[in-house]
């Protein structure tokens, strides 16, 4: 299945579901990365100077938390301070959003089951009112 896209990166079907709603109810907060590849890291940090970036983007690593297979579904890069906005939504609708990289708040990730539940809600909500 394709990844869709919010603010021109890919992310899950179920990550685009609730970032939307967020974006919807008034959460500001700007996505870095969703689906992050590990092409994308090498071109992060071999441009990170030029991005504006110093030394705060990671050396690409396969098991890096939020670029490992299995866990690019449901861990994000959200922009800071975005990422706390995002964050106080997700728990005051009853989701445990963690930060996986220690020192890194911007690193953004949901239980699996968690995030596929939610944006299923979601998007029967959605459904219902014709949206």
């Amino acid at each position: 299945m394709p990844d869709n896209r919010f603010d021109s990166k890919a992310v899950s079907t179920d990550w685009d579901s609730v970032l939307t709603h967020a974006r919807r109810v008034g959460v500001k907060f700007h996505l870095n990365s969703g689906r992050r590849t590990m092409r994308e890291q090498w071109f992060l940090y071999r441009n990170r100077g030029r991005a504006g970036f110093a030394s705060v983007v990671a050396f690409p690593q396969p098991n890096a938390p939020h670029i490992r297979v299995g866990r690019q579904a449901h861990a994000l890069d959200v922009q800071t301070p975005g990422e706390t906005a995002l964050q106080r939504f997700l728990e005051r609708e009853g989701l445990h959003p963690t930060n996986p990289v220690r020192g890194e708040p911007w690193h953004v990730e949901l239980p699996e089951r968690e995030l596929r539940a939610y944006a299923k809600k979601i998007r029967a909500r959605q459904k219902a009112v014709g949206h």
